[in-house]
């Protein structure tokens, strides 16, 4: 079988979200645990580096490291959309992941649509694709699928984050939750982010330590051929310690685990 051309990446919510100062610890730190990018939030926490794109090129060079994706939430202004692609697309990002919704009310979810639609158009203008990302607002599988059937497919692309899949998709037993997801809209799916979940650490969980079917998630990918991205992350930003587990011994968990059931 062919090597899998994948690249993983870590987000910056497994450090409890670090910049200023915090920056280049956090980008050695990923480096030692074996990822070859960084993800984080655009609008928030890494605003500072969407408006000095150079600069944090820079940063990122000096560590190996490249920019996988950037997160931002559905209700951003709509020229910091344009700023952030902008500077995404200086550095050969290509992944612009959107979050939460108007609401949690079955109704609300139809509402996104234009919304993301109107994100999308200005990412694919640089060459970036959005996709909404499941969780923010716990969505479930139906709520996943109103959206995505009332979104342009060719403007609004999906991507499932495994953790909130594991414990939001309540419409099947835990395990199968994410496989299922990422199966059946697997033609629509344009990013991956590895997460886990179990009643204990939450989604504070590293990778396989949680109810996700991994073997399933790994054999889908395998079996597609998957090519890209695919980022890890665990919610660190309330406690950053797992079990008394820090980010650094975590991440460095979630590589082993998926070195060995992947093979990247």
């Amino acid at each position: 079988m062919t090597p899998l051309n994948i690249k993983l990446a870590a987000m910056t919510i497994n450090w409890a979200n670090p910049k200023g100062d915090g920056l280049i610890p956090f980008l050695k730190e990923v480096k030692e645990a074996g990822y070859e990018g960084v993800s984080g939030f655009a609008d928030s926490h890494w605003a500072e580096q969407m408006a000095n794109p150079k600069e944090f090129g820079q940063q990122l060079a000096d560590e190996g490291l490249e920019l996988a994706s950037m997160d931002i939430v559905s209700a951003c202004d709509i020229d910091l959309v344009k700023t952030i692609c902008e500077s995404m697309a200086y550095l050969n990002c290509k992944h612009l992941v959107c979050l939460g919704g108007v609401g949690t009310a079955a109704d609300d979810y139809p509402e996104l649509a234009p919304v993301l639609e109107r994100i999308g158009e200005i990412s694919l203008s640089f060459g970036i694709k959005t996709a909404y990302h499941n969780g923010r607002t716990q969505e479930t599988i139906a709520n996943m699928e109103t959206v995505l059937a009332h979104a342009s497919p060719d403007k609004v692309f999906a991507m499932c984050d495994t953790g909130h899949a594991t414990r939001d998709f309540v419409e099947l037993p835990h395990p199968e939750r994410a496989p299922h997801f990422m199966r059946k809209h697997w033609d629509r799916l344009d990013f991956i982010e590895f997460k886990d979940w179990n009643e204990e650490t939450d989604l504070n969980t590293p990778v396989g330590d949680g109810l996700c079917d991994w073997e399933a998630v790994f054999d889908l990918i395998k079996e597609k051929e998957y090519e890209g991205w695919v980022l890890v992350e665990q919610n660190g930003h309330e406690d950053p310690t797992s079990k008394g587990r820090t980010p650094l011994e975590c991440a460095k968990i979630s590589r082993e685990f998926i070195r060995n059931g992947l093979g990247v």
